[in-house]
């Protein structure tokens, strides 16, 4: 089966097709599924609501969106696939109390659910990755390993050379917000160097400060040219 928004594009080039997310806003008639419309009447009548924890969005205003469709479909060099709702996610439950703060409702009628409704569908949270037994244990000994090198050969007194002269003032002018420079006579000059391993640098010196100890152990590099 072709994906609508294929055709759509197909057919139409110039076609400005949205995608948007949880949108709020009252019914102008009754009998409609509007959310505000459910969520206000049970709360004027003093009923409890309940709100998914597990269930995040990002919401638009009806009112918003609307006024965005009209200005985008009026402009036209603007075409294709947009994504429209809030630049934060929010839980429906932080939702259900900030909606009831704005409509002058006690928060003790936002109920927490932290399980779906009857008839819908669980949705499971993205599981953050996390690194196996495995992983951690060679982390730990590579780790361990560079340790024990940079201590004998350096006496944890490692000091930047030849091309890690470079690479540490890469990383640390990166980390202080100067760019990707390289220190010259009383200025700064840019340089065609790989940029992966002083943007690594950067990100360890944002951590530490500028300690080249801790770059070299993280990093592994940069000891030597």
């Amino acid at each position: 089966m072709a994906n609508p928004e294929d055709v759509v594009k197909a057919l139409i080039p110039s076609a400005v097709i949205i995608r948007f997310a949880l949108v709020l806003g009252f019914a102008r008639k009754s009998g409609t599924n509007a959310m505000l419309d459910s969520v206000m009447g049970k709360w004027k009548a003093g009923e409890p609501v309940c709100f998914s924890t597990r269930e995040t969005r990002n919401p638009i205003d009806a009112a918003s969106l609307a006024r965005l469709m009209i200005t985008m479909l009026a402009d036209r060099q603007v075409s294709g696939l947009f994504h429209v709702g809030a630049s934060d996610s929010v839980s429906r439950y932080e939702l259900g109390r900030r909606l009831a703060a704005r409509a002058g409702v006690s928060t003790d009628l936002v109920q927490p659910q932290g399980d779906p409704p009857p008839g819908r569908a669980r949705r499971t949270r993205n599981p953050v990755p996390r690194p196996s037994g495995e992983v951690l244990a060679m982390f730990v000994a590579a780790l361990a390993v560079r340790v024990v090198y940079v201590a004998v050969v350096h006496k944890l007194s490692a000091q930047p050379s030849s091309d890690s002269i470079a690479y540490d003032q890469l990383g640390w002018n990166l980390a202080r917000g100067v760019g990707f420079q390289l220190n010259g006579e009383g200025a700064l000059y840019p340089t065609a160097k790989a940029p992966l391993l002083p943007y690594l640098v950067s990100l360890v010196y944002r951590v530490t400060g500028h300690v080249f100890l801790a770059a070299v152990l993280v990093t592994g590099r940069p000891v030597d040219g």
